[in-house]
């Protein structure tokens, strides 16, 4: 094919993905950041993400790497922390067979999962991450596979669990979620990307849990060799100024591997401390460890000082069926009126800013 045949191709591709998109979820073409992420896949079957939740330009990111044609051709499977495994059918016919799903079927995969009581994932990137795939692969040649979505959290039927005893059978949430890395994808010599919450798919556990062991501990301990590890860049702590002027100065998207850079050598109790403007106490977790102890690289996608947060219609909550289902869930966990998990924080306007 001639360069402008590929001209042509590659601008249809795009006016497509415009057409399929209702949510303005299409972005400029691939980045070399897309591409040296997709490049991973030839050295490892998997390449985690830890999920900054709601964080808009994450998953602008996802948004554009699952539409790169590379990616579509290196990779089988998406493992999702956001997504309730009950409802495996219902993620397979929308965005593998591509049927007709209503609106309320498939809210049930990120409404209903463990974590429901604490958060629904009602935020507009997680249903616009499941219409990408879809999209995508509405895309792919006929003699390419669609990709799939994994629903990694562990499913649990709301309509059965009435106690805390109930619920317990579904809190090893990082097994599940390695038992299904590893019987659905790398047996079946896939690859695939996982997206989940970043102490989960970190390589040494922080000490919340070193008896457990995170996800991707568990997967590393049976297929060793198997996985890279990036997190996004949430921004550093005051005592890490320099770092964070020198991160910015080198432009973003970029994907930076940490095992060989100044990077690496800097404390993980430091790095996730996080921003001046929202941080976390880290010491006791990370003790000593470097960053590229626990993580393999850096997704830079901006200043995080200017980072968005993906704000959820609260009309959602005017229905009173789901609200009266989500205070129900709220009382078995004894927080109903916790200022900080309580209904409260459903039923006011989110923050447009990640941090504040």
């Amino acid at each position: 094919m001639n360069s402008s045949a590929q001209t042509i191709s590659a601008q249809r591709r795009w006016l497509l993905l415009l057409a399929l998109f209702p949510y303005n979820t299409v972005q400029a073409a691939p980045s070399q950041a897309v591409s040296d992420v997709v490049a991973l896949f030839r050295q490892t079957p998997l390449v985690a993400i830890g999920e900054a939740h709601g964080l808009n330009e994450l998953h602008t990111f996802f948004r554009t790497l699952i539409a790169d044609p590379a990616f579509g051709r290196m990779v089988q499977d998406i493992v999702v922390e956001f997504g309730n495994a009950k409802y495996q059918a219902v993620a397979d016919a929308f965005v593998l067979d591509r049927r007709v799903v209503t609106l309320a079927e498939l809210r049930q995969v990120w409404r209903n999962t463990t974590q429901s009581a604490y958060n629904t994932w009602d935020a507009p990137i997680y249903e616009q991450f499941f219409r990408a795939v879809r999209a995508a692969n509405q895309l792919r040649p006929a003699h390419q596979a669609p990709v799939r979505v994994l629903l990694g959290d562990p499913p649990i039927d709301w309509n059965a669990v009435h106690s805390m005893q109930d619920y317990a059978a579904f809190t090893d949430r990082d097994g599940f979620y390695a038992q299904t890395v590893l019987k659905q994808v790398l047996a079946r010599h896939h690859h695939a990307l996982l997206l989940a919450g970043a102490f989960h798919v970190l390589r040494s556990s922080p000490m919340t849990l070193r008896l457990s062991g995170t996800a991707a501990e568990r997967i590393e301990a049976e297929q060793p060799g198997s996985l890279t590890v990036l997190i996004p860049y949430l921004g550093f702590p005051h005592t890490l100024e320099g770092a964070s002027t020198q991160l910015l100065a080198m432009g973003s998207p970029r994907l930076l591997l940490v095992k060989d850079l100044w990077l690496g050598k800097l404390r993980a109790a430091d790095v996730f401390t996080g921003p001046p403007e929202a941080p976390l106490q880290m010491e006791d977790q990370f003790r000593e460890q470097s960053l590229a102890q626990v993580i393999d690289g850096l997704l830079l996608l901006g200043d995080p000082a200017t980072f968005t947060n993906s704000p959820t219609d609260t009309a959602l909550y005017e229905d009173p069926l789901y609200i009266a289902e989500l205070r129900r869930r709220k009382r078995i966990f004894g927080f109903e009126n916790d200022p900080n998990f309580g209904m409260a924080t459903l039923l006011k306007p989110e923050r447009s800013r990640y941090y504040k």
